[in-house]
């Protein structure tokens, strides 16, 4: 469904779920530092990478102009926080990390993941109230009937405007 407006909140930084995803993201760079040496470009990276993510696909999600653009980058952020939780997991088999170092981490990690999947909701409901609420938000729907007289305003005034005006 087409959603012409956006409800959601434009300055990420106002969001709960983005200063927690911060946070997090925070952690995890403390966290990695725990790591060998020899994971630094490996698994050290990867866990910083995706753990920047979230916050990140927040930031740029909220400077979309649709709703629906949003929700697909919160999604994005949703899959980064899977990404991350598995890193915590492979880290704590390896015995890189224990148990115990990783347990707020992942505390955190599935708090924000839980508000990220009610943003997403939020935003794709906003979005489809808006659509089916006023049909007049939504495009038209162009048939060979009611494009012509689109098609014949484009060439008449394309072929009007004289050397000078082009």
């Amino acid at each position: 469904m087409w959603c012409g407006t956006r409800v959601g909140v434009s300055d990420y930084t106002k969001l709960k779920v983005w200063e927690k995803a911060h946070f997090l993201a925070l952690d995890v760079y403390r966290l990695s530092l725990q790591l060998p040496d020899d994971e630094r470009y490996g698994l050290q990276s990867q866990m910083r990478r995706s753990a920047v993510s979230i916050p990140t696909n927040l930031a740029e999600g909220s400077g979309r102009s649709t709703d629906r653009d949003y929700a697909r980058f919160v999604s994005n952020a949703i899959g980064s926080a899977s990404e991350l939780e598995y890193h915590l997991f492979l880290t704590k088999d390896l015995g890189y990390l224990d148990k115990h170092s990783t347990d707020a981490t992942r505390q955190l990690l599935v708090e924000v993941r839980r508000m990220l999947r009610s943003l997403r909701r939020h935003l794709l409901e906003s979005g489809s109230r808006l659509a089916t609420r006023d049909s007049r938000l939504s495009p038209p729907r162009l048939t060979p009937t009611n494009a012509r007289p689109l098609v014949e305003l484009v060439l008449n005034v394309h072929l009007f405007q004289g050397p000078s005006d082009r």
